[in-house]
């Protein structure tokens, strides 16, 4: 396999290393292992990345948990657990594997021509449940970096999709799979209103100044083009209206981040 995003330093140091377990983390894991039906006896991570679900389903006695992910890095800090290293789109056991497959945090990383591939295999391994977890309607159009070396637009994330249950429902279609349960949790934030970002997209070539790297080239750091004037005051303008939003949107109105849903095979 060739190096990968997630194995580079700067994108381990940012998103791993230097990134605590926090409140709606708890919240989302918790959902998880509630989520987890009786009599389930293996199950498969597709994805563990920094590893606080994979361990806390690895400390279940009733559960037999593999853990799989594309990272070399992450697959060496869980020397002590049954992981492998492998690509989504090919992965390594037969059909009808697991009990239960979990994909948490992963969907929304996938490029699109690797993406269909990538699904079947999940429905190919899994012998009754799926279970996904993934950042829910969130704006992969925002934030965005711009990468110096290959010019191109990046989310800081490494997002390349928005996820919600229209979109799920389409990948995994009723004749096919009954949804047992879901649930959206995780900390409350505003939604980006598509228009707003749009406009500090376009006009005001608005891009974050994060230490991320770009998913096309592996490049540290994401940089900026540079700005006229007329660009620095629509940036400025966009951003003020986002703060206002964030500082005087009710709780009540704000979405929560992450959905989660446990869906059975027919």
């Amino acid at each position: 396999m060739t190096r990968t995003l997630y194995d580079t330093k700067d994108w381990l140091d940012r998103f791993i290393h230097s990134s605590p377990v926090t409140h709606s983390d708890h919240e989302r894991m918790q959902t998880i292992l509630d989520f987890i039906p009786a009599g389930v006896k293996t199950a498969l991570d597709v994805g563990f990345g920094g590893g606080y679900v994979f361990r806390a389903l690895r400390d279940r006695k009733d559960l037999l948990c593999y853990g799989m992910d594309i990272s070399f890095a992450l697959a060496r800090t869980m020397c002590d657990a049954p992981v492998c290293v492998a690509d989504i789109r090919r992965i390594p056991f037969r059909d009808r594997a697991f009990d239960l497959v979990l994909v948490s945090d992963v969907l929304e990383h996938i490029r699109e021509e690797d993406f269909e591939e990538s699904i079947n295999e999940l429905k190919r391994v899994a012998d009754r449940y799926i279970l996904i977890n993934s950042p829910y309607r969130d704006t992969h159009t925002w934030p965005v970096g711009w990468c110096g070396r290959c010019k191109k637009e990046f989310n800081i994330y490494g997002h390349m999709r928005t996820i919600d249950k229209k979109f799920l429902d389409g990948l995994f279609p009723r004749q096919h799979f009954t949804v047992l349960k879901n649930a959206v949790v995780g900390e409350k934030r505003n939604k980006r209103p598509a228009g707003l970002v749009h406009i500090a997209r376009k006009y005001g070539k608005v891009y974050a100044s994060d230490a991320s790297v770009c998913p096309y080239c592996l490049a540290a750091g994401a940089q900026h083009p540079g700005r006229n004037l007329f660009e620095r005051i629509v940036g400025k303008a966009v951003g003020g209206i986002f703060a206002a939003m964030d500082r005087l949107t009710p709780a009540v109105f704000k979405a929560a981040s992450e959905i989660c849903v446990l869906l059975e095979k027919r």
